[in-house]
């Protein structure tokens, strides 16, 4: 990259369990600045910055082995998660409250894929749950240290281990007996150490330790819904919409967020066989294309827009442009020529249909040639 890294931006240092500043001569090959909306957890903890650090040292931490005996190392892990850590390259603290990261990932097609991929992340996992850094932590020393019930647990499945589960009722217990030992030990993450005080730590083990005595379990994330009642016994599932007052999004948010055009083919006649010796001009596709606004639903005619038929033999694919005759109404002419060698038998036809500044649709049809 050539994009110079601030002196002064951070990485964190798994065997010396310290973030430390990357110093002069870094470059990168993008970088990003990330502002966030912090509301509360479902248990009425707030988030913070904190929960970014604690992310992104607990992913240094456990894909790198420093030492044979290393007890907060795990290989599966390291396999799933060193390629995205290993494109970061620092992160910078802003007085503002923003995060500005600077990383090795380009696609210049998309700036918006080129900003998520550098983004900072507060999920630990593969499946991108976000959770309080309590939780975390108890699980972390739940694999590390060891369990109040003496299950030997793991954050991947393996022989002679259970993994981790924030559901299921025996792991839930040894997570709070783990918050308990956390809270009455003061603990604190020494990745944490210089942005959480004792008394916030010990705030947020008892939030747990109190949502998993409501609820029964220890899924504790900040969506606009929670888990309000889980039963595997008959596979039962709650959820409960978030109403906290610092939920930073209101109802109509997300629907405005990814409201788009879509493009929708509504009908495609084709003739269902194709006799070469008709001395027909070739087949004829016709396609009858509509706008639809999401998430509403509602739909208009197309106006315009471009059309392709593919005719896909087995050597090769054959596209043709069709023309619009008007009210959503194309059509495309796959030419005898092309046909006219073709062994007899059925062949897949793929229409394509697309309008500037909608998502565009495809359908596949076939007909039959002898």
């Amino acid at each position: 990259g050539k994009i110079p890294v601030s002196p002064d931006a951070i990485k964190y240092d798994s065997a010396k369990k310290e973030w430390y500043k990357v110093g002069s001569g870094i470059k990168s090959m993008s970088k990003g600045t990330y502002s966030f909306l912090f509301g509360n957890f479902h248990h009425g903890r707030p988030m913070n910055i904190a929960n970014l650090l604690y992310a992104e040292a607990f992913v240094t931490e456990w894909i790198n082995k420093d030492g044979e005996d290393d007890k907060y190392y795990d290989a599966a892990y390291e396999d799933y998660h060193r390629p995205d850590q290993e494109i970061g390259k620092g992160m910078l603290l802003n007085p503002d409250g923003t995060i500005t990261n600077y990383f090795d990932y380009n696609f210049p097609p998309s700036k918006e894929r080129v900003a998520a991929n550098g983004a900072p992340q507060a999920y630990l996992s593969g499946r991108y749950m976000v959770l309080p850094w309590e939780i975390f932590e108890a699980l972390a020393e739940l694999v590390a240290v060891g369990s109040e019930s003496g299950t030997v647990y793991s954050f991947t499945p393996g022989d002679g281990v259970e993994q981790v589960d924030l559901l299921r009722p025996s792991c839930v217990a040894d997570i709070r007996a783990k918050l308990v030992e956390l809270k009455d030990n003061k603990h604190l993450p020494v990745s944490l150490k210089d942005y959480v005080t004792v008394e916030e730590a010990i705030a947020g083990y008892e939030a747990a330790i109190k949502w998993i005595d409501e609820k029964g379990h220890a899924f504790i994330s900040n969506g606009a819904f929670y888990l309000e009642k889980y039963d595997p016994k008959t596979n039962y599932i709650e959820l409960t919409a978030f109403r906290d007052p610092e939920y930073p999004f209101t109802p109509d948010h997300w629907p405005s967020v990814f409201a788009t055009t879509t493009v929708r083919i509504d009908s495609v006649d084709i003739p269902s066989m194709y006799l070469r010796l008709s001395k027909k001009e070739g087949i004829p596709v016709k396609v009858q294309v509509s706008e639809v606004l999401y998430p509403d639903g509602t739909a208009k005619i197309a106006e315009g827009g471009e059309v392709s038929v593919m005719l896909i033999t087995p050597t090769e694919e054959l596209s043709y442009k069709a023309e619009f005759l008007g009210a959503g109404s194309f059509e495309a002419i796959i030419p005898a020529e092309a046909i006219k060698d073709l062994e007899e038998g059925s062949y897949t036809i793929l229409i394509n249909a697309s309008i500037e500044g909608a998502v565009p649709a495809s359908v596949a049809s076939s007909t039959v040639i002898y």
